[in-house]
């Protein structure tokens, strides 16, 4: 990476640190993970950490509420209300219901801190299912604090190897998705067939 990029973001990053993780909860690309990585690599102290890890917790937070927020009041538009009231939109909300109710929470927080890449977009969805505000918010506050705290603490640790660590993460998101996408099929797949007496 160049050196000059490197001076920039490491000048300016208590200001990177209040936006990036923000707009990424919100769905927007914008290299979230990688930059909590590097924020990592390039703190020189513990206490310059923990202000890292405070900040960066408090950006993720705030855009986890804001996308909830946001999206509430987007489903509350009249022309959106009549569009879901629709029989294969209400299908799809009676189907996943069940899921919500019995997997939500489960969801909610393993998609802050351990498979975050559909975490925005879960953020949309929530509202739909009645989700409680503050439910939601207390396994969202959890979630960040042990996101940003490792994702800090382990480039912290392991400065040195910074690019092959980055590797690694990259592609352990990736199989911890598919793993998850796979039991979820096999749920579906392997559900006992129920009978009706006759």
């Amino acid at each position: 990476m160049d050196i000059n990029i490197l001076t920039f973001f490491e000048e300016n990053m208590y200001v990177f640190l209040l936006f990036i993780p923000f707009i990424g909860q919100l769905g927007i690309p914008s290299g979230s993970i990688f930059f909590l990585l590097f924020a990592g690599s390039l703190s020189s102290d513990w206490r310059t950490l923990c202000i890292l890890g405070i900040i960066g917790t408090i950006s993720a937070i705030l855009g986890d509420a804001t996308g909830y927020l946001l999206w509430k009041r987007f489903f509350q538009i009249r022309l959106i209300q009549n569009q879901l009231k629709k029989e294969n939109i209400q299908k799809i909300y009676t189907d996943t219901c069940p899921y919500f109710k019995k997997e939500g929470k489960f969801a909610i927080f393993i998609t802050r801190f351990l498979v975050v890449t559909p975490a925005p977009y879960l953020n949309y969805i929530i509202w739909l299912q009645k989700f409680d505000f503050s439910i939601f918010m207390r396994l969202v506050v959890i979630g960040e604090i042990l996101y940003v705290g490792e994702l800090l603490l382990l480039w912290f640790v392991f400065k040195d190897t910074f690019e092959y660590l980055t590797s690694i993460i990259s592609y352990l998101g990736i199989i911890l998705v598919v793993v998850y996408c796979l039991y979820l099929l096999g749920k579906v797949i392997f559900k006992p067939i129920q009978t009706t007496d006759i």
